[in-house]
C-alpha cells in the first residue's frame, strides 16, 4: 500500500488510514508514506477513534518524511490517537465509564521513518505490545500530554517490547503538560531482551 499525497496545501485531512469503534488485523501488508515537499503539520498513517484491538503482524511501514539536510518536514506519527471532545471524559453514549483500554499489537514487524510511533494527545490511554521488530526512526516510540482530569489508576500508557531494537533520534516517550492537560499518565513498560 502507497500513499503519495500531491500539495498538501489542498489536503485537509492529513490521517490517511481511519480506525472508528472497531478492530483490525493485518498480516504482510507493507505499507509506505512519501509525505509532500510542503510543510504541514499532524499527519498520521493509522488514526485510532476508540478502536479495540488492532494487530499487525509481518508488516512493514515506511514513512518518508525528510528534506535533503535529513531534518523532518512534517510533524507525523505511524499510530495517532483521536484526541477527545473537551466534554467526554471516557463515556459512552449511555453514560456509562468506558474502561476498554485500547490495544496496539505488532508482531515481526519492521517501522521507519521521520515520525513517531504513537502520538496520543490529552492523555488518551493505550497498551502498545511488540514482539520482534524493528524501530528505526528520527523521532520516539511514544509522544503524548497530561490528562485533562485525573485518570483512573488504571486508565494509563502499558508498553511491553519483546526482542524489539529500536533506533531513535527522540526520547522514548515524551509527556507535556499544560493548564489544559495537567493531570500525568501513569506509564508502566516491560522491555524484553531489547
Amino acid at each position: 500500500v502507497r500513499f503519495a499525497p500531491g500539495d498538501s496545501a489542498g489536503v485537509v485531512d492529513h490521517r490517511l488510514i481511519r480506525i472508528v469503534r472497531s478492530s483490525l488485523t493485518w498480516d504482510r501488508v507493507p505499507v509506505v508514506l512519501n509525505l509532500p515537499p510542503d510543510p504541514s503539520n499532524d499527519w498520521a498513517l493509522f488514526e485510532l477513534d476508540h478502536p479495540g484491538q488492532v494487530e499487525w503482524s509481518n508488516c512493514t511501514f515506511t514513512i518518508r518524511n525528510v528534506v535533503k539536510s535529513g531534518v523532518p518536514l512534517h510533524r507525523a506519527a505511524f499510530f495517532q490517537f483521536v484526541e477527545p471532545p473537551p466534554m467526554e471524559t471516557m463515556m459512552d453514549m449511555k453514560g456509562v465509564r468506558d474502561t476498554t483500554t485500547p490495544l496496539i499489537t505488532l508482531r515481526n514487524c519492521v517501522v521507519r521513518g521521520q515520525a513517531t510511533l504513537v502520538r496520543s494527545p490529552k492523555g488518551v490511554p493505550f497498551r502498545l505490545t511488540w514482539q520482534q521488530g524493528l524501530f528505526a526512526s528520527s523521532e520516539g516510540l511514544i509522544e503524548t500530554s497530561g490528562a485533562r482530569s485525573q485518570p483512573l489508576p488504571s486508565q494509563g500508557i502499558s508498553v511491553q517490547l519483546s526482542q524489539v531494537t529500536a533506533a531513535i533520534g527522540q526520547p522514548l516517550c515524551l509527556m507535556t503538560m499544560d493548564a489544559q492537560s495537567r493531570f500525568p499518565l501513569d506509564l508502566v513498560h516491560e522491555f524484553t531482551n531489547c
